[in-house]
């Protein structure tokens, strides 16, 4: 271990040359659990520079959007994106000096997640499937519930609440959650919806962002006290999407998949508005009639319906740069059109044959996919999913 002086915590550095060389930070190991939804991380060391911007780290998953705050022996950073679920390594590079090959600072805890709330294109129901282990084991329709749902092609929930897309009715449909399951469900009165065949919504921050098939353009919805209660399209130079149906946000920038051309559109959100949209060039995009789409850790996990798989791109700086379909095992796909991604398993509806395929994820790359068996799926041209 390099030297620290054991009182001030400052480092001892050497002499070459009459010039002070100070040592190579050094990363204590640990494998303390991290729970899944932690903005901040302590990363424990010595010879760290006590100036937090003197300081570099880098992780084996998620991103570093800031560290807060800095000593001779500990870092706190901030996270930009959620690091996976696992052991998370870590290397910091301090006064231009390596702390050489990454070691573990922390084991993430898996997302605490129990059922998959599926909508049923036919008879405007939404199935609720059990997890156990992160394998749907049973799927029922709750009862009792008047669901005011027509046409769901698009799902997610925030706060106890799921937002599902009525593509017949140009309206959004609020279910609330207790203890996971709906309980009631209702279209919020008194709101100009300014939908056009909507299709994917994802919320961030609490609008939600609502792609409209036609028209080609995003509505945004305001949410207060988990209800939508106003909804506009902001005026955006060129959208550049056609035909835009699943939709998911990360790090101020919405990622829309174009079902006609086989690609996505990028659209940068400032102080909760989209100000610009464009498709990245230079992208072999690897896309066969693409919906659904989830984004995690710097990886899009994009639906396509025909072919039956399920395109991976990379991003970088926020930017789709390459995409590809993993290969060597069978998809067990039928015209598949949701999906959502947790605790390392992607769950993808399966119009034909009604029912949910888990794809495993390992090292952000789908390396099987399955259909559970022995389920009475209780499903009916399952469209939209999202996981609680």
């Amino acid at each position: 271990m390099l030297p620290v002086d054991p009182i001030t915590g400052l480092l001892l550095t050497s002499s070459i040359g009459n010039v002070l060389v100070p040592p190579s930070p050094i990363v204590t190991p640990g494998s303390a659990s991290l729970p899944a939804a932690s903005t901040t991380l302590v990363i424990n060391g010595f010879n760290f520079d006590p100036s937090p911007a003197g300081n570099v780290v880098a992780l084996s998953s998620g991103t570093v959007r800031s560290i807060s705050s800095a000593s001779a022996t500990s870092l706190t950073i901030v996270f930009a994106t959620q690091p996976r679920p696992g052991r998370l390594l870590a290397s910091v590079t301090a006064f231009g000096l390596s702390s050489g090959a990454a070691v573990q600072v922390a084991t993430v805890a898996n997302v605490a997640v129990t059922a998959a709330l599926v909508a049923n294109d036919n008879g405007q129901t939404v199935t609720q499937c059990a997890i156990i282990g992160g394998s749907i084991t049973s799927c029922a329709v709750p009862t009792g519930v008047t669901w005011n749902l027509n046409a769901s092609y698009g799902m997610t929930v925030a706060n106890n609440v799921a937002y599902i897309t009525s593509r017949g009715a140009n309206t959004v449909t609020q279910c609330a959650l207790s203890g996971g399951s709906i309980t009631s469900c209702a279209v919020p009165t008194g709101v100009t919806w300014n939908l056009n065949q909507p299709a994917g919504i994802a919320i961030a921050n609490n609008v939600a962002y609502i792609t409209n098939g036609n028209g080609n353009t995003v509505t945004e919805c305001a949410i207060s006290g988990g209800s939508i209660i106003s909804c506009v399209v902001p005026s955006v130079a060129s959208w550049n999407l056609r035909r835009p149906y699943g939709i998911a946000v990360a790090n101020n920038v919405a990622y829309i998949t174009n079902n006609l051309p086989n690609t996505v559109t990028q659209c940068t959100i400032s102080g909760g508005s989209i100000t610009s949209c464009a498709v990245p060039t230079g992208v072999t995009w690897n896309l066969n009639n693409p919906y659904g789409i989830a984004v995690v850790n710097n990886v899009a996990y994009i639906v396509n319906y025909f072919g039956g798989s399920v395109t991976q791109c990379t991003i970088i700086g926020g930017s789709i740069t390459s995409c590809a379909v993993p290969t060597g095992f069978t998809w067990n796909l039928s015209a598949p059109y949701g999906n959502a991604v947790a605790n390392n398993v992607a769950y993808v509806t399966n119009i034909d044959g009604s029912t949910v395929a888990q794809c495993a994820i390992s090292g952000g790359s789908i390396t099987s996919c399955a259909v559970p068996t022995g389920v009475t799926w209780n499903l009916n041209r399952p469209l939209a999913i999202a996981v609680v």
